[in-house]
């Protein structure tokens, strides 16, 4: 897995894609959504009482990498 600096390139197509993020909380690594020029991270949560509470926002990503490939049996 190679990553890449969102500076210098960005994702030919839409999907997702692991990246690095500097937050206020420190660095962090998540699976985000790449849409046209844009990050999308979108988190729902449940709670136990059943209700789903849903935050969608765009963030500021500074590096990227292709998803590994998936597990085989």
């Amino acid at each position: 897995m190679e990553w890449v600096k969102v500076s210098e390139s960005l994702p030919i197509k839409n999907g997702f894609y692991n990246v690095y993020l500097e937050t206020e909380e420190g660095n962090q690594i998540h699976s985000l959504w790449f849409t046209d020029v844009r990050w999308y991270f979108d988190s729902i949560l449940w709670s136990s009482d059943e209700s789903i509470s849903s935050t969608s926002f765009f963030v500021d990503v500074i590096q990227w990498s292709e998803l590994p490939e998936k597990p085989t049996d």
